[in-house]
């Protein structure tokens, strides 16, 4: 409910928040019908067949619902500030030629909150890009408002057939394919993403199933990097990031869930470094016998 007090209390009060229960929550819904019914503003919806199960066919579901020109993604246990949609709204009319706005984000661990989600917040969308190819995930769903006909037409919404990494891809393929863009930096954050594991809906996907759907939305985001010209990457450095991109996925997540946390960051960034002299060995004699034009029976 927390998050839904925190969307009660905007100070700009022109808004409508739709609910979209995509069939497996199993809990108690009456504290959130009445919550409903108390403030108008709050609709509350169960995802349709039509529809696939998971958090994506539900917001792109509501998506559809929405009766707004502008569009932001909430899960059920981030906090918007009281200002945020004013300020927000401002920095819009301020702005208004792009088709989506990104707006620093914050982080709350074990109940407090912090400044930054990412260690180094990206200055622009290209720099975003590179960060979410490493890994380093600096915006995440609530950090970003979508101009609605733009995301439901152009973009084509949020991919339904993924179960997690859903940001990941949605973003790389959003700037690589759209990258009309406006990042603001330099402004405190007024959205904050939560990552308390035993709190946080992102806890429970720790399973062999995760895994595999991590390793679907990387697949996903390497076709988007081999078909798109609109970043002047070279071919070494997108096969080196979708490289890096399989390898933590197949490897360093299993990895540190075995090993202690301390143990994961020395391991990985040895290991990590050796993977990518590797395979720029692998590229250098791909080139060279190419320019020989000579096949080897065998490395």
């Amino acid at each position: 409910m927390e998050t839904l007090e925190c969307i009660q209390k905007q100070s700009f009060p022109y808004f409508e928040c739709i609910l979209v229960d995509d069939g497996t929550i199993t809990g108690d819904l009456k504290p959130v019908n009445s919550f409903c019914e108390k403030d108008k503003r709050f609709l509350y919806y169960k995802r349709p067949p039509s529809y696939l199960e998971g958090g994506n066919g539900a917001r792109n579901f509501g998506a559809s619902l929405a009766n707004f020109k502008y569009l932001i993604f909430i899960d059920s246990d981030d906090i918007l500030i009281e200002s945020a949609l004013y300020f927000r709204k401002q920095e819009i009319e301020n702005n208004p030629d792009f088709f989506y706005w990104i707006f620093p984000t914050g982080l709350i661990r074990s109940g407090e909150k912090f400044q930054n989600f990412s260690s180094k917040s990206p200055t622009d969308i290209f720099e975003g890009v590179i960060q979410y190819l490493a890994f380093k995930m600096p915006w995440q769903i609530g950090s970003t408002v979508w101009l609605k006909d733009f995301f439901l037409n152009d973009l084509k919404g949020w991919n339904s057939s993924l179960k997690c990494y859903q940001d990941f891809e949605l973003y790389i393929r959003a700037i690589l394919n759209f990258p009309n863009a406006k990042v603001f930096i330099n402004k405190d954050p007024d959205f904050f993403y939560r990552r308390d594991v035993n709190q946080s809906i992102t806890g429970q996907y720790k399973t062999s199933a995760y895994f595999f759907e991590a390793r679907k939305a990387v697949l996903l985001v390497e076709k988007c990097l081999m078909t798109n010209y609109s970043i002047a990457f070279t071919s070494f450095v997108k096969r080196l990031f979708i490289y890096e991109a399989y390898f933590q996925v197949g490897f360093f997540f299993p990895l540190k869930m075995i090993f202690a946390e301390p143990l994961f960051k020395v391991v990985s960034q040895r290991i990590m470094l050796i993977w990518i002299v590797q395979l720029w060995w692998q590229r250098l004699k791909i080139n060279i016998i190419k320019r020989l034009k000579v096949r080897p029976n065998c490395w």
